[in-house]
């Protein structure tokens, strides 16, 4: 357990992953790095064609160790070792939580009429979510069976979960503009396939412990679910163990949007709308592993390890093998195949404009946890403020991240380049790290190819005309 939930946590803290992206997804101008947030972006550009070269997101996050950032500046004791890597904790009673996320989009397409869009996309994609994990069992993770304070003490170990996965999708997307008077609208969806690389699952449902010494675990009971389908060696890193399928739907009513007023080529400053508001369903999908995948579900089990740090299983089969020879009792059972669902979540989107180029925008996405095993969002509650014209925008979001941590922002847009992040302490402040967020991308649309005063005239969008 000590080498399976260190890594995690590790991991999750100083990995190498939000697909909110919340400085530039609500933009009028988001195009494809706003549809993994509302897919209905693709009807907002004000493109007739919009190419996504590359685009991304870093997304690291968890309330459980930190890194103080006044190592990374000040000059290495190289004669004295650093305990935990440098890394601190923080031993509290509150549940531990972590979520690792990275999103590359590969080169992507959308073309729109006046009433309808297209879209195609493709992406690699990773998510590890952990979850409720308790207080004494991060500590045991993080100082190992040599905590004395915690030794010889019955440890109950409440209901936790994790769930990873990497994959790679093409997606499909289609949109389409329903006039109702003077206001607007849009309905728009996309469908993706899904190829999956690697996956797994663990779900405690209950375990009674108790650290003997520096060197014995004796697990008394345990009531837990696994599943996991991961490359047996390194060349089998691209092997495909799984297959499914996702979908997004998108809702946006826009308020009393016009047609841009031209005086001698220039666009009259107007606002785009007096509000829009959006709904979504995102990452609504499954993937099923029956390939190089074992499930496990572990009834009342119990076992003792003597020596539990020599405990390192190596690969899929050593895991295999050491489930098998210490948790498969008469009651429980084995599988060659599992299921995991996405990291499936809802969303809202309330977009003012406050004036001509202004906007102030509010968003929440909750994830959605269904009865089965599957990947955790992070619940995110925003507001960002604005500046925005055709080839240069700001924007500064505020978000309160799992409704635990404030994070404050900033993404800026000039021309084809995006660049932002949600969460703008670890580069400006001395606070110790607990994650970090970045995102970029690079696209053109059909604006790069047309004058300036040609453009003028186009600078609009379908859904805001009369």
């Amino acid at each position: 357990m000590k080498h399976i939930l260190t890594l995690i946590i590790v991991v999750a803290a100083f990995g190498a992953q939000a697909q909110e992206m919340l400085g530039i997804a609500n933009s009028n101008f988001a195009g494809s790095m706003g549809m993994g947030l509302n897919p209905a972006s693709m009807l907002l550009m004000p493109y007739r064609w919009e190419a996504n070269l590359i685009s991304g997101d870093i997304f690291l996050e968890n309330n459980y160790v930190r890194y103080p950032k006044s190592r990374l500046t000040s000059t290495p004791e190289t004669s004295i070792p650093t305990p935990h890597g440098g890394m601190l904790d923080n031993y509290s009673l509150s549940p531990k939580n972590a979520h690792v996320r990275t999103f590359l989009r590969l080169p992507s397409f959308i073309y729109r009429t006046r009433e309808q869009a297209f879209g195609i996309h493709t992406a690699v994609r990773t998510d590890i979510s952990l979850r409720n994990v308790s207080a004494d069992i991060a500590k045991l993770s993080y100082e190992g069976l040599g905590y004395t304070p915690l030794g010889g003490i019955p440890i109950t170990v409440p209901e936790f979960r994790l769930g990873a996965m990497t994959w790679t999708e093409i997606g499909f997307s289609y949109g389409r503009i329903f006039p109702r008077g003077n206001n607007r609208l849009i309905v728009a969806a996309t469908a993706s396939l899904i190829n999956a690389f690697q996956g797994a699952y663990f779900i405690n449902n209950l375990t009674n412990l108790t650290v003997k010494n520096d060197t014995t675990l004796d697990i008394t009971y345990m009531s837990a679910e696994a599943g996991f389908a991961i490359p047996s060696n390194k060349n089998d890193v691209f092997t495909i163990n799984g297959k499914g399928v996702g979908m997004n739907i998108g809702f946006c009513y826009v308020k009393n949007p016009y047609r841009g007023v031209f005086e001698k080529s220039r666009t009259i400053d107007r606002k785009r709308y007096d509000y829009r508001f959006g709904v979504s369903l995102i990452d609504a999908g499954m993937v099923s592993f029956t390939k190089n995948s074992y499930a496990y579900s572990i009834n009342g089990s119990s076992t003792t390890f003597n020596n539990f740090n020599s405990v390192k299983p190596n690969g899929i089969n050593g895991v295999d093998s050491l489930l098998r020879s210490n948790f498969i009792n008469g009651t429980s059972s084995i599988e060659n195949s599992f299921a995991l669902v996405l990291p499936m979540a809802v969303s809202s989107q309330f977009d003012v404009c406050l004036h001509p180029r202004w906007y102030l925008n509010a968003s929440i996405v909750q994830r959605v946890n269904p009865p089965v095993p599957h990947i955790d969002l992070p619940n995110i509650v925003s507001a960002s403020l604005r500046y925005e014209t055709s080839y240069f925008e700001i924007a500064v979001p505020y978000s309160f991240y799992d409704y635990y941590l404030h994070r404050i922002g900033a993404a800026i847009r000039y021309h084809f380049l995006v660049l932002g992040t949600d969460k703008l302490g670890p580069y400006v402040t001395d606070n110790d790290i607990t994650g970090m967020d970045f995102y970029f991308g690079i696209k053109l649309s059909n604006y790069d190819f047309t004058r300036p005063g040609k453009r003028a005239r186009q600078d609009h969008c379908a859904a805001y005309g009369n």
